[in-house]
């Protein structure tokens, strides 16, 4: 359960707002990890230890509406994907 309202937060593409996001989830965090376990350490456990973080996946639902241009562009950004794009959240 978050610990805040997401109610007014706002897609935002190359600084032009997405309208009718329904929902946002994320983002998915975690630590990828190593196994360090040696035969000669004190105790018979095995050991972990932490390596790369991964900033993980935000997702964003959107009731799309063709007729709509900023979710025309969010489709070519899709279909193109050749170039790098902004994507960012205002709360």
């Amino acid at each position: 359960m978050s610990k805040f309202s997401a109610y007014g937060a706002t897609l935002v593409l190359e600084g032009d707002p997405i309208a009718q996001v329904s929902n946002i989830s994320g983002p998915s965090l975690s630590l990828d990890t190593v196994d360090v376990t040696t035969h000669d350490q004190a105790n018979y456990w095995e050991q972990h230890t932490g390596t790369v973080l991964r900033s993980g996946t935000v997702t964003f639902d959107i009731i799309y509406d063709p007729s709509l241009a900023d979710h025309v562009a969010v489709l070519a950004e899709f279909l193109t994907m050749r170039t790098m794009s902004t994507f960012s959240m205002r709360l």
